[in-house]
Formats: structure tokens, sequence, C-alpha cells
């Protein structure tokens, strides 16, 4: 359940970056909005954005878990492809695969009840939620990040977002969600590539490529 919540948190970020969020982050200070400002507007000029991410979990200096994965955006479409799960969205249909239990649930895409998956839904709800905050720049990997913490302003399961900025390429490099129990997710963004040419198919399921699998029809 505490691996599948961080993925809900994991979606609406990449949503925010490829909608433009953080240009509506509130008490940005020490020059963050010029580097949050250029990274939305970055971001709002793709058509699509494909991103190759290494997942990393550790609690109390534990790790517990650690695997890769890949997501596609195309304006409201996504899919989402971890070792535990896939899901994927037409902006019409969510469906999400359990690989564990290979069971495949199909859900009409509502961007009301599902408003965390919806870009628009979240700069509507979400605009007024954060406050953002420049830490400091550092290098790493012989680069050189800013790093601006986001902070909810009402109380969730996690305190802060942390976001590495390419200070050159204006890029998210990475991110890490601090738990209130002392869980950090961390998101490396090992590989960007914009503007593809993404076949429509990438964000629609094919049964066929779940033999077998319990199939849960929400509609």
């Amino acid at each position: 359940m505490k691996n599948k919540c961080h993925v809900v948190i994991f979606l609406p970020l990449l949503f925010w970056l490829c909608t433009g969020f953080l240009v509506h982050a509130q008490d940005v200070d020490g020059g963050a909005t010029q580097y949050l400002n250029e990274l939305s507007a970055k971001y709002l000029s793709l058509s699509s954005l494909k991103i190759q991410f290494s997942f990393h979990a550790e609690k109390d200096k534990q790790i517990l878990q650690n695997y890769k994965g890949t997501v596609f955006f195309a304006g409201d479409r996504f899919h989402l492809n971890m070792p535990e799960m896939v899901l994927k969205c037409d902006g019409k249909t969510l469906w999400n695969y359990q690989k564990e239990t290979n069971e495949l649930s199909i859900f009409d895409y509502d961007a009301d009840e599902q408003a965390f998956l919806n870009p628009v839904k979240l700069l509507n709800q979400w605009q007024n939620s954060y406050r953002a905050k420049w830490i400091k720049e550092t290098t790493e990997n012989g680069k050189n990040n800013i790093i601006i913490d986001i902070t909810p302003k009402q109380s969730q399961t996690f305190y802060k977002i942390r976001l590495f900025i390419d200070k050159t390429k204006k890029d998210i490099v990475k991110c890490a969600i601090y738990e209130k129990d002392n869980t950090i997710f961390t998101y490396n963004f090992d590989k960007m590539q914009v503007n593809l040419e993404i076949p429509s198919g990438e964000f629609l399921v094919d049964l066929k490529q779940y033999p077998g699998a319990t199939i849960n029809d929400m509609r």
C-alpha cells in the first residue's frame, strides 16, 4: 500500500512539470521563482515527454527498494511502467495492471474523481496548496544543480518534495519525497526525451497482452 501511495504522489509531480504547475507555487523565495518559471515554460512547450527513471526507497538509512521505470506523457495521455505495475490512460480510459496478482482493473477516466491524474484539475485544485523555497546550489556528478523544496500547506503523508534542477539545462534531474514516517522516495531522472512521435497504441491496453489476467471492469 505504501508503495502505491508514492506512485500517486509521483504521477502528479510529473504532470506538474508537464503542465506548468510549478509557476503557480506560492511564497517562492531566494530567487527560486526565476528557475521555476523557466522550468515550467520549457515543459509547457513540449508535445510529448519520455522519462527513464531510477527509483530508490529508504527508511532510517535502510534500503527498502530499488528499481527502474519509464513514463510517457502526451497531453492528458500517459503510460507508466514499473516492475510491479503498469498504468495507462488514453484520456478516456484508465488501465491499472498489477503484475504480482496478474490483475487488470479498468476505469472510466473521470477528471473529477481522479483529479490527481488530471493536469487541468491539478492546476485548479493544487496551485495554492504548496510553498516553494530556494535551498542552495550544489555540484553533483560535475553538474551544477539548484535545490528547491516544495512543502504542502495542508497536512499530507509527506512533508516536502525536494527538486534538483540542472542549472544550465533547466531540467529536473532528481526529486525526493520525504514521508513523515522517515521514508524517503527518490526518483533520478536518468534520461529525458522530448517531442517524440509516440504511437497512440502506447496509451492503450490490448487484453491479449495479459493472458490469464483477472479483469476488473469498473466502467
